[in-house]
């Protein structure tokens, strides 16, 4: 009952509660400038565009000065001539030390040809490093491929007894099945 005598009361004095007009001009302006945000938008794209251009010369710098200017921080760099003789000792050394565990089992490591491949294929490898040590001199890069040579023969001497103690285990155990039939 309230609601109906407020709006009879607002139908009544309809012309006196409506003192101000709205402004058409200023209202179809607000609405043009939502719609129409053309030369916000170029702001927009060349602002972008801006932001891709600069990360795309930082990422060009970042590479340049890794690829030219970062050899000095290389742990490899400062290793000497001396160091790295006395490095390659020790691997040889090693290696030695393998080989002579390989003979000791007395087992014809030609059972393992893949493991002699790989050996072959690696000493090749390696030959060729040793060139271009003397042709190139003593770069980073090359004193890392030649330590990882060292690293790589001493793991596949040391899976090469692996798989000369396993064969020799399957062959005791063969050997002791036999016996008991």
């Amino acid at each position: 009952m309230k609601i109906r005598k407020l709006e009879d009361h607002i139908k009544n004095k309809r012309q006196k509660l409506d003192v101000e007009k709205p402004d058409d001009h200023k209202i179809w302006s607000g609405i043009h400038k939502h719609f129409s945000e053309n030369s916000s938008l170029r702001k927009r794209v060349v602002f972008w565009r801006a932001a891709a251009i600069i990360a795309l010369l930082l990422s060009i710098g970042f590479v340049l000065v890794y690829e030219f200017g970062g050899k000095a921080t290389d742990p490899q760099a400062g290793i000497g001539e001396a160091d790295m003789i006395y490095h390659h000792r020790m691997y040889d050394q090693e290696i030695e030390s393998k080989w002579q565990e390989v003979n000791s089992m007395q087992m014809d490591i030609e059972d393992f040809p893949w493991l002699m491949d790989e050996l072959e294929e690696i000493e090749q490898v390696h030959l060729d490093y040793l060139k271009d040590l003397k042709n190139m001199g003593g770069q980073p890069e090359i004193k890392r491929a030649i330590e990882n040579y060292y690293v790589q023969k001493i793991r596949l001497l040391d899976r090469l007894l692996i798989e000369i103690d396993k064969k020799q285990n399957y062959e005791n155990r063969k050997d002791q099945n036999t016996l008991i039939y």
